[in-house]
């Protein structure tokens, strides 16, 4: 079996998320774009997604506990606890946002949205080496990036969910996106926001 070394991994995502931005018409600045690649290329390692966890949380932080680590820790820590908390909610809402939308999960997709983009926010405040204008476009754009690693875990072997059902579900949350107002069209469906779900 080969080994894949960190400069493949990074051009694999950066086609990815390439091919990601352009379907989905999001626009970033070449930093907010670096920062994004160098994300999603750290996250495929357990042990930095799992970075942070508790020590009787064995899995990937919670948003509760991170979010309490940036609000009451250490002022020297909370830059890194609130871009930590963005990061952590992005990624999750991104490439695993179908485990979101299942009746047994406790928080929705709008949570991890909301969380999210609220963290990135106030890691800008910080301005901390330049980096303050990379979150604030990070913050506002949270919602559309959602859709751009969710289209970036599609071409992965992650396990998303492809049904028409969550397509429906990711336009109705962002029905600004063209291109999955597109995409339920080509496969049959007139997308209708309301009570009635899709026509």
């Amino acid at each position: 079996m080969a080994l894949i070394d960190a400069q493949s991994l990074e051009d694999f995502f950066n086609g990815l998320l390439s091919d990601a931005l352009d379907a989905t018409g999001v626009e970033l600045c070449d930093g907010s774009r670096a920062y994004l690649l160098q994300l999603v290329g750290d996250c495929s390692r357990v042990e930095e997604l799992h970075r942070g966890a508790r020590p009787d949380d064995p899995g990937t932080p919670t948003l509760v506990s991170l979010y309490e680590r940036a609000q009451f820790g250490a002022p020297s820590e909370r830059f890194d606890a609130w871009r930590q908390l963005g990061d952590v909610a992005l990624i999750v809402a991104g490439l695993f946002g179908a485990y979101l939308q299942r009746r047994q999960s406790l928080v929705g997709l709008d949570y991890y949205v909301r969380m999210g983009a609220g963290a990135y926010g106030s890691a800008a405040t910080y301005h901390r080496s330049g980096f303050g204008p990379i979150f604030e476009e990070l913050a506002a754009q949270f919602r559309n990036l959602v859709d751009v690693l969710t289209r970036v875990g599609e071409a992965t072997t992650l396990p998303v969910a492809h049904g028409l059902e969550r397509l429906y579900d990711r336009w109705a949350a962002n029905p600004s996106q063209i291109d999955l107002h597109e995409r339920l069209i080509r496969n049959g469906a007139i997308p209708i926001l309301g009570r009635g779900g899709m026509a």
